[in-house]
């Protein structure tokens, strides 16, 4: 991975990229897929950056004068009141938009992700859970990549649920593919932490954790709705306004219980991605 350090007080280190690396590689098709996550990896930089700087990419300002590396490690210095020592983690977890950013053109016009280290170090008790945390923000922010195919057109509610459910639906996959897989370093490291939960139980208890639309991904997930059913089809949802407004009724009655009927849950899921329920659209576009 290409990672660039502009302005945070903390690095990634050797054992945190291999992780995240190898969790890529559980892809079965990393090898041979130009588009899998792991081939993104190697293409697209990610850039460390301070928590002010990191506010300032989401509002659409993606490059930095050196004078505003400089003041923004001064302001680091000045407000420096988080520590390995000091990680006070809530309950609920918080969007991955605080942590990572995806953006389609940044800097020169071509995709970025962005990483706010110091927030992530925050939402983690230890070292393994700061290793964990961060191949899961960034294997999410990846699948953002992964899926940016299609204009869906402003970002509505819709979208909020779709785009963060399959972005994290794709990261539970990469995890327990690397869960059912791993051997060799990790075999023993996990044997020697029997207080350690695996990467895959971290990974799920994180995202159940998340606010609702980000939840939504482990339900995508074990019922098993694929991905491309979103990502190949977004430009088609624009005029589907009831269709998606029925769905997320649906959704937001269920989601906090997590009683979903598998077959009902993946049924109507289909429908609203790929099928015209409510006859919204012109006969030439279904």
């Amino acid at each position: 991975m290409n990672i660039i350090n502009i302005n945070s007080r903390y690095d990634l280190s050797p054992w945190q990229i291999s992780f995240a690396e190898d969790v890529l590689r559980s892809d079965r098709h990393h090898c041979h897929d130009i588009d899998c996550l792991y081939y993104l990896s190697q293409t697209i930089p990610f850039f460390l950056v301070n928590e002010k700087t990191f506010n300032q990419v989401k509002e659409g300002r993606y490059y930095i004068e050196e004078n505003d590396r400089d003041n923004d490690r001064d302001f680091d210095r000045e407000n420096d009141q988080h520590n390995d020592q000091e990680r006070q983690v809530p309950e609920e977890k918080p969007n991955t938009e605080v942590l990572g950013y995806y953006v389609s053109k940044g800097t020169h016009g071509v995709p970025e992700i962005y990483l706010c280290t110091e927030t992530i170090l925050r939402h983690t008790k230890n070292d393994e859970e700061l290793t964990y945390l961060l191949a899961k923000v960034i294997i999410h922010e990846l699948a953002h990549a992964y899926m940016d195919r299609r204009n869906y057109g402003a970002r509505d509610e819709f979208y909020q649920w779709m785009e963060e459910g399959f972005a994290n639906k794709i990261t539970l996959e990469h995890f327990q593919d690397f869960e059912s897989g791993y051997r060799g370093k990790y075999c023993n490291y996990y044997l020697s932490h029997k207080n350690t939960l695996s990467p895959y139980r971290y990974a799920k208890g994180f995202v159940l954790s998340q606010p609702d639309n980000y939840k939504l991904g482990y339900y995508l997930h074990i019922h098993r709705v694929h991905s491309h059913f979103w990502y190949n089809h977004k430009d088609d949802l624009k005029q589907k306004t009831k269709a998606k407004a029925n769905w997320l009724n649906f959704v937001k009655a269920n989601i906090r219980t997590g009683k979903f009927n598998s077959e009902d849950f993946y049924k109507k899921t289909c429908d609203v991605l790929l099928e015209d329920p409510y006859n919204e659209l012109p006969k030439n576009e279904k």
